[in-house]
Protein backbone atom coordinates (compact mmCIF):
# COMPACT_ATOMS: atom_id res chain seq x y z
CA UNK A 1 0.00 0.00 0.00
CA UNK A 2 1.41 3.54 -0.47
CA UNK A 3 2.50 5.59 2.39
CA UNK A 4 2.85 2.09 5.06
CA UNK A 5 6.38 1.12 5.40
CA UNK A 6 6.88 -2.29 6.41
CA UNK A 7 8.08 -3.40 9.44
CA UNK A 8 10.90 -5.98 9.97
CA UNK A 9 10.31 -9.26 10.43
CA UNK A 10 11.00 -10.37 14.24
CA UNK A 11 10.55 -13.14 16.04
CA UNK A 12 8.02 -12.59 18.84
CA UNK A 13 7.96 -13.83 21.85
CA UNK A 14 4.54 -15.46 23.71
CA UNK A 15 4.42 -12.22 26.31
CA UNK A 16 4.52 -9.57 22.99
CA UNK A 17 1.63 -11.97 21.61
CA UNK A 18 -0.59 -11.95 24.89
CA UNK A 19 0.77 -9.50 28.00
CA UNK A 20 -2.83 -9.44 29.24
CA UNK A 21 -3.89 -12.34 31.80
CA UNK A 22 -7.12 -10.96 32.17
CA UNK A 23 -8.08 -12.37 28.15
CA UNK A 24 -6.39 -15.42 28.54
CA UNK A 25 -8.07 -19.02 29.23
CA UNK A 26 -7.46 -20.40 33.29
CA UNK A 27 -5.55 -22.82 32.22
CA UNK A 28 -3.27 -21.08 30.18
CA UNK A 29 -3.06 -18.24 32.82
CA UNK A 30 -2.25 -20.50 35.40
CA UNK A 31 0.52 -22.26 34.00
CA UNK A 32 2.22 -18.87 32.81
CA UNK A 33 2.27 -18.16 36.46
CA UNK A 34 3.74 -21.10 37.07
CA UNK A 35 6.76 -20.78 34.36
CA UNK A 36 6.69 -16.77 35.55
CA UNK A 37 6.26 -15.09 32.68
CA UNK A 38 3.23 -13.52 33.55
CA UNK A 39 3.33 -11.36 36.74
CA UNK A 40 0.97 -12.21 39.86
CA UNK A 41 -1.22 -9.25 40.66
CA UNK A 42 -3.79 -8.53 43.54
CA UNK A 43 -7.04 -7.95 42.67
CA UNK A 44 -8.73 -4.78 44.00
CA UNK A 45 -12.31 -4.59 44.83
CA UNK A 46 -14.27 -1.19 46.07
CA UNK A 47 -16.46 -2.34 48.24
CA UNK A 48 -18.73 0.55 49.46
CA UNK A 49 -16.92 2.72 51.72
CA UNK A 50 -13.91 0.64 51.45
CA UNK A 51 -11.34 -1.56 49.30
CA UNK A 52 -10.71 -4.90 49.15
CA UNK A 53 -6.72 -6.11 48.64
CA UNK A 54 -6.59 -9.75 47.90
CA UNK A 55 -3.60 -11.75 49.17
CA UNK A 56 -1.19 -12.64 46.51
CA UNK A 57 2.18 -13.02 45.43
CA UNK A 58 4.59 -9.86 45.40
CA UNK A 59 6.98 -7.26 47.07
CA UNK A 60 6.02 -4.88 49.43
CA UNK A 61 4.06 -2.04 47.72
CA UNK A 62 1.93 1.37 48.48
CA UNK A 63 -1.58 1.29 48.11
CA UNK A 64 -3.18 4.57 46.88
CA UNK A 65 -6.50 6.30 46.98
CA UNK A 66 -6.51 9.49 44.27
CA UNK A 67 -9.56 11.62 44.35
CA UNK A 68 -10.27 13.28 40.65
CA UNK A 69 -12.19 15.35 39.18
CA UNK A 70 -13.92 14.11 35.88
CA UNK A 71 -15.54 17.21 35.04
CA UNK A 72 -13.93 19.02 31.53
CA UNK A 73 -12.17 22.76 32.83
CA UNK A 74 -11.09 24.95 30.20
CA UNK A 75 -7.66 26.38 31.70
CA UNK A 76 -5.70 28.91 30.35
CA UNK A 77 -1.94 27.97 29.96
CA UNK A 78 0.21 31.15 30.47
CA UNK A 79 4.20 29.54 29.45
CA UNK A 80 5.72 27.28 27.70
CA UNK A 81 4.72 25.77 24.22
CA UNK A 82 1.53 26.47 24.43
CA UNK A 83 1.42 29.81 26.44
CA UNK A 84 -1.72 31.98 25.60
CA UNK A 85 -3.85 29.37 24.87
CA UNK A 86 -6.85 27.82 26.45
CA UNK A 87 -7.02 23.91 26.96
CA UNK A 88 -9.31 20.89 28.08
CA UNK A 89 -8.38 19.43 30.71
CA UNK A 90 -10.24 16.27 32.66
CA UNK A 91 -9.87 13.71 35.31
CA UNK A 92 -7.70 16.78 37.12
CA UNK A 93 -6.64 15.19 40.68
CA UNK A 94 -7.91 16.82 43.94
CA UNK A 95 -6.48 14.48 46.14
CA UNK A 96 -3.84 11.91 46.88
CA UNK A 97 -4.39 9.49 50.08
CA UNK A 98 -1.94 6.98 51.12
CA UNK A 99 -4.02 4.17 52.46
CA UNK A 100 -0.42 1.76 53.70
CA UNK A 101 1.64 -0.67 52.48
CA UNK A 102 0.39 -4.02 51.01
CA UNK A 103 2.83 -7.19 51.42
CA UNK A 104 0.91 -10.01 50.14
CA UNK A 105 -1.56 -10.37 52.44
CA UNK A 106 -5.62 -9.53 51.99
CA UNK A 107 -6.25 -6.55 53.66
CA UNK A 108 -9.08 -4.09 53.67
CA UNK A 109 -8.64 -0.10 53.85
CA UNK A 110 -11.53 2.31 54.67
CA UNK A 111 -11.93 4.95 52.14
CA UNK A 112 -12.24 8.48 54.03
CA UNK A 113 -15.20 10.51 52.59
CA UNK A 114 -14.46 12.68 49.62
CA UNK A 115 -13.65 16.53 50.81
CA UNK A 116 -15.83 17.76 47.39
CA UNK A 117 -19.10 15.17 46.45
CA UNK A 118 -18.48 15.46 42.74
CA UNK A 119 -15.14 13.66 43.38
CA UNK A 120 -14.49 10.39 41.41
CA UNK A 121 -12.59 7.73 43.44
CA UNK A 122 -9.41 5.13 42.00
CA UNK A 123 -7.22 3.30 43.92
CA UNK A 124 -3.64 1.59 42.94
CA UNK A 125 -0.94 -0.57 44.39
CA UNK A 126 2.67 0.96 43.36
CA UNK A 127 6.24 -0.51 44.23
CA UNK A 128 8.43 1.51 45.24
CA UNK A 129 8.61 5.43 45.09
CA UNK A 130 7.86 6.64 41.93
CA UNK A 131 7.76 2.83 40.57
CA UNK A 132 5.55 0.77 38.33
CA UNK A 133 2.11 -0.21 39.33
CA UNK A 134 0.95 -3.07 39.73
CA UNK A 135 -2.55 -3.32 40.38
CA UNK A 136 -5.55 -0.65 39.70
CA UNK A 137 -9.29 -0.23 39.56
CA UNK A 138 -11.96 3.12 39.09
CA UNK A 139 -14.99 2.95 41.68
Amino acid sequence: MPGVRRLRRRKLSSMAIAPSSAAMPGNLRASWLRQGRLRAVPSLKIDGASVVVDAGKGQTATVWLVRYDPVERQVAIRAGENGGRTLPHRNIVRELIRLGEWSGSGVRYMLAVAKEPRLRSAVFIQQGAGGPIIAAIKG
